[in-house]
């Protein structure tokens, strides 16, 4: 049994060609613009996201979940920085004690 579904995701700049990224255990994806990137933590359901605290005034180049799942790491021009995900509260937060790499 093959089951699809399709879901709209409205974003004020077009998804980055590789800006679509699956959580590596749950069903929530990481979509990402040459600005935001977003996490739809409801895929199945709502769509329901959130976005990501971007505080660069850089360009998102790519990101990558951790192997667990438990951060969201982005490429924002020449720096990459870390967000911590909370699956009970579906929140995306900016990790305060991960160094920001330049």
């Amino acid at each position: 049994l093959f089951r699809s579904q399709t879901c709209e995701v409205s974003e004020t700049f077009p998804v980055l060609p590789q800006g679509c990224l699956w959580h590596p255990k749950k069903d929530i994806l990481a979509v990402l613009t040459k600005q935001d990137a977003s996490v739809l933590h409801s895929v199945r359901s709502c769509n329901a996201s959130i976005k990501a605290e971007v505080r660069s005034s850089g360009f998102i180049l790519c990101a990558c979940w951790t192997k667990e799942g438990s951060r969201l790491v982005v490429a924002i021009g020449s720096m990459l920085y870390s967000y911590i995900w909370n699956d009970a509260q579906n929140t995306l937060n900016p990790c305060s004690f991960c160094p920001i790499f330049d």
